[in-house]
């Protein structure tokens, strides 16, 4: 049975996409010089590229990613051969490394890559399946290339560039059409697709939301089946599951990613909690729908962004939506090592297998983001003066990042979404005419405005006049906790006395500390 049913699909959308592969003049000389170590050595070896390269190339899209499928032999067979080709025509050689399979994840291909003529190719052998009676783990075999094409996760990727005979290849007969008519569906049965690779589904979603194209209705059923949400669960790394989420976070759309994860019931299997986890204050756990509360969060943090009123790098950007699908868990914890810690944490570092840095970065915003939020109101009413030390902390404390923080606070008090998300209506921007947006961003803009007429832009790199060896001699006191308390009143003194000298300084710890003095 097939993905989607057979034939064209009507979805609405119409892609533009090229008739044939045209190859820019250096990956024909790549191209090429493969063909020379098949022509050299006398090999009857088809040389295939697969799936996202054929599928960017006829999307007119740039793309590096090139895996080359191999007919008769295994990846790190035909690697060797290309070392042995560049080395008696005394060209460089490289290291090839091989990735092992790792069928138990999932991970069924053994793949050599290196280096040809700096550009990074991946080499695998086209596969089937079979599978034994006393095993549900598939033994691979080289396959042809329509049983290859028929294993791969969606139709769109399932296409071949032939670099022997210069032409596309379309094995499921469906891959280009799909492609035209934005059509998300599995070669075959998606739930033997799903079962095979349970995190193909996620690729689904990503695809999906990267380019709003349409999954089909068999799809949809079988990502949203319970034995597929614990297959995902259960069978894949939390490292590959990771990195997906961290593909669809950097896509042109975050927020539609997010809510097909939600639709399919998978927001568990992604955001994964602690075995059993409660929470530690019952008056506060999870509202019912905080899953859709953080699809939304992350729809108003996308809008924003879009919009341009503030320029965020790209890394930026991924980590103010990272925060913004996890602004639902602020203030929860967990026990680790008989001590609380942010829940956030074991979501970043242990269910998406993120860096240490990302989830002290979540944890820091999360922390931090109600404080900003109250001061930049307090701000743009202007009623009442911002307190300088307060403020001066608070930024000493995010450093750089205040003006994420500032906007993770603010963001969700922006009008909410008149109709649900779809992807159809996945691009929307702010409109700054409307008197609610204007509100918000004057908060915004009054806060940013006190920070810079208090001189306080980069109060994180303003260091206290006398050091703490200078204050244990000037109060003859001894290192210890209370040097700590007097450098931080110290440093709080200078926030609020910005023209001081350290003559100034000495004269106030003199005075704030005599009593301390031995006389």
């Amino acid at each position: 049975s097939t993905g989607g049913g057979g034939g064209v699909v009507a979805t609405g959308l119409t892609v533009s996409v090229a008739s044939a592969i045209t190859l820019h003049a250096h990956e024909a000389q790549v191209f090429e010089l493969l063909m020379g170590v098949v022509r050299e050595f006398n090999l009857k070896t088809t040389l295939r590229v697969a799936g996202g390269w054929v599928r960017d190339k006829l999307m007119n899209k740039h793309s590096d990613d090139i895996d080359i499928a191999l007919d008769d032999c295994m990846g790190s067979e035909f690697a060797e051969k290309v070392n042995e080709y560049l080395k008696r025509h005394n060209m460089e050689t490289h290291k090839i490394g091989e990735i092992q399979a790792n069928p138990e994840k999932s991970k069924h291909l053994e793949t050599a890559t290196m280096k040809v003529l700096d550009i990074w190719i991946d080499f695998v052998n086209l596969r089937t399946e079979v599978y034994t009676s006393d095993s549900r783990v598939p033994v691979m075999a080289i396959g042809t290339p329509k049983e290859d094409a028929f294993r791969r996760d969606l139709t769109i990727n399932s296409l071949f560039y032939n670099i022997n005979e210069n032409k596309l290849e379309d094995w499921t007969e469906r891959g280009v059409s799909d492609l035209q008519h934005g059509y998300i569906r599995t070669p075959m049965d998606p739930v033997v697709t799903f079962t095979d690779d349970p995190l193909r589904v996620l690729r689904a979603i990503r695809f999906a939301a990267r380019y709003s194209f349409v999954m089909a209705d068999e799809l949809c059923a079988a990502a949203s089946s319970e034995s597929v949400r614990t297959a995902l669960e259960t069978k894949i790394s939390r490292e590959r599951i990771g990195a997906e989420f961290e593909g669809m976070i950097n896509g042109p759309h975050p927020d539609l990613a997010c809510k097909y994860i939600v639709d399919f019931g998978l927001f568990n299997a992604v955001w994964m909690l602690p075995p059993k986890w409660q929470p530690a204050d019952t008056s506060a756990s999870l509202p019912p729908d905080h899953a859709r509360q953080s699809v939304e969060t992350v729809r108003q943090m996308k809008r924003f962004i879009e919009s341009r009123v503030v320029n965020l790098r790209p890394d930026q950007r991924r980590l103010l939506l990272l925060c913004s699908s996890l602004k639902v868990f602020k203030g929860q914890t967990y026990i680790f090592k008989r001590r609380p810690c942010p829940l956030t944490d074991f979501i970043v570092k242990e269910s998406l297998k993120w860096k240490c840095k990302d989830a002290e970065y979540v944890e820091l915003m999360l922390r931090t983001c109600d404080q900003f939020h109250a001061l930049a109101q307090q701000a743009a009413a202007g009623e009442v003066a911002l307190n300088r030390v307060q403020v001066g902390l608070l930024l000493r404390e995010t450093k750089e990042a205040w003006i994420e923080s500032l906007i993770l606070s603010l963001v969700t008090d922006f009008p909410s979404f008149p109709t649900p998300l779809t992807f159809l209506n996945s691009i929307s921007t702010l409109d700054q005419e409307s008197g609610a947006v204007k509100e918000v961003l004057g908060c915004m803009e009054a806060f940013r405005d006190q920070v810079e007429k208090l001189g306080l832009s980069t109060v994180w790199e303003l260091r206290a006049p006398v050091t703490g060896s200078e204050v244990a001699a000037l109060l003859t006191l001894k290192p210890g906790p209370v040097i700590g308390r007097i450098m931080q009143a110290q440093l709080e003194w200078t926030i609020a006395n910005p023209g001081a000298s350290r003559d100034d300084t000495v004269a106030w710890l003199l005075a704030q500390y005599r009593r301390l003095l031995p006389y």
